[in-house]
């Protein structure tokens, strides 16, 4: 098991004026990943009357690319989640811990691909996916459910990402069946562009958890690189086929006028709370 290197507190920074303040508390902790040496962050948010000592431990969100989940400034291309805003607003108690990402691009396909694929412009990308998911799993969540009062029921536990974020949620959803309930892929990077042929021959052979639910969209506008939303929306059909084919229950959204942004995915996060991960504790 790798070590937590050490925990912080960013409210600390509050008074300096060189983060803006959060609705609820986010602390940090600083860790290693297993095909990446350097630091990286994880980032514990908690919801404004967080009680550790509460009888009922608190359901969990857990999701890739971290530093864009709550503050513009940490985030990759200053666009933001702002989950704490949105949960807040809804007046939910929840956590949510974010893995922040690699910080360039063939890093971030090798921590987030399940699968070998070759890239058409950045070649060959040789998966790492499977380590990540298992150091997740087995040495980062249990030392986070010892530190917070965090459920480590499968029913309260949702896997969220956007993008190979997405990818990398529906592979953890299948690699490691019955960790997590829930499964939301936005915008998800599984065209053949990005190994979802692969990605889908896997699923079918491999399937999921049998009480696994997940979640899949793609905005009607998706545009990234040289692809355009063809090739996104191509992508997102193929999967939805191919997810369907595994018999588990599936909810999926064309987005109109969606882009391939954070803001965007703000945006709907609201409502995806409230039509899906919210269901599963009633």
């Amino acid at each position: 098991m790798r070590s937590i290197d050490k925990w912080a507190d960013p409210e600390e920074d509050r008074a300096s004026g060189s983060r803006p303040a959060f609705m609820g508390k986010l602390e940090t902790i600083t860790t290693t990943f297993p095909q990446n040496d350097g630091h990286r962050t994880v980032r514990i948010w908690l919801p404004e009357n967080y009680h550790s000592n509460r009888q009922q431990p608190y359901p969990v969100i857990y999701a890739w690319d971290g530093q864009n989940l709550f503050d513009k400034g940490t985030a990759t291309y200053g666009l933001a989640w702002h989950l704490d805003e949105t949960l807040t607003a809804l007046a939910e108690e929840y956590v949510v811990i974010g893995f922040d990402s690699p910080g360039d691009a063939l890093s971030r396909y090798i921590e987030y691909s399940g699968l070998d694929w070759t890239h058409p412009t950045v070649g060959k990308v040789q998966a790492h996916g499977r380590e990540t998911v298992d150091f997740v799993v087995d040495a980062l969540t249990p030392v986070l459910e010892k530190r917070y009062n965090i459920s480590n029921n499968p029913v309260d536990r949702t896997l969220m990402g956007s993008s190979m974020g997405g990818y990398i949620t529906l592979y953890a959803m299948s690699y490691r069946p019955g960790v997590f309930g829930t499964g939301l892929a936005l915008s998800h990077a599984t065209s053949d562009h990005y190994g979802g042929k692969q990605l889908r021959k896997y699923f079918r052979k491999n399937g999921f958890a049998r009480d696994a639910r997940l979640y899949l969209d793609m905005g009607d506008q998706e545009t990234v690189g040289p692809w355009g939303p063809d090739e996104w929306l191509q992508g997102h059909h193929a999967m939805v086929a191919a997810l369907n084919d595994a018999g588990i229950p599936l909810q999926h959204r064309v987005i109109a006028n969606g882009v391939h942004d954070e803001t965007a995915w703000a945006k709907r996060f609201g409502e995806i709370f409230q039509t899906v991960i919210k269901p599963c504790e009633q």
